[in-house]
């Protein structure tokens, strides 16, 4: 697989969107990069020189997100009794 070069980048967010990221990046295990490129590549789609091609690590991110997605979906249905 091939390396792909990072490049720092600064951006003025306001603070609770920072604090929401450093948590759900908490919460996941990783990083609040690795975060800010999934919602990159959600809204970009494929960039090409990203080496985000059919690799394993993408693919287990997209199905990460999707199984994210169902149990939001889950945990905010009425409960039946």
């Amino acid at each position: 697989m091939a390396i792909v070069k990072r490049e720092s980048i600064n951006f003025k967010l306001p603070k609770t969107l920072t604090n929401a990221l450093r948590a759900a990046a908490r919460e996941r295990n990783t990083t609040a990069t690795d975060l800010v490129i999934q919602g990159l590549h959600h809204v970009l789609g494929p960039v090409p020189g990203t080496g985000t091609g059919n690799g394993l690590e993408t693919r287990l991110q997209e199905l990460e997100a999707q199984f994210n997605s169902v149990i939001s979906g889950v945990e905010t249905q009425p409960k039946c009794y």
